[in-house]
């Protein structure tokens, strides 16, 4: 018996797929920006000027810092990600807390 050939149509979701490719050059901008010698240099003085975390100091505690964060996501907007201003927080603030929060919005 000689196999017969499948038609192949379009699937429901195959425009999900083009969505999917999109989004992950869109998130490449910011992850070229993050890796620029000039973020880390914005970096740097954001954590000398503000070396505490600043969730925790809200709190009444001390925290070292570890982060640079955005205070307002940058969304991969350009403007926003330089001129933006930033807060200093430790990293499992910005990684439980603040996240958290981003993702409310």
């Amino acid at each position: 018996m000689v196999p017969q050939r499948i038609k192949v149509t379009r699937m429901a979701g195959a425009g999900l797929a083009r969505g999917y490719d999109a989004e992950r050059q869109r998130v490449k901008a910011s992850r070229k920006w993050y890796a620029s010698k000039a973020w880390r240099q914005k970096r740097a003085m954001q954590l000398a000027s503000e070396p505490l975390c600043a969730m925790h100091l809200a709190r009444g505690e001390v925290v070292a810092a570890t982060v640079a964060d955005h205070v307002e996501p940058h969304r991969e907007d350009w403007a926003k990600f330089w001129e933006g201003s930033l807060q200093s927080l430790c990293a499992a603030c910005h990684s439980r807390d603040k996240q958290r929060g981003e993702a409310q919005r």
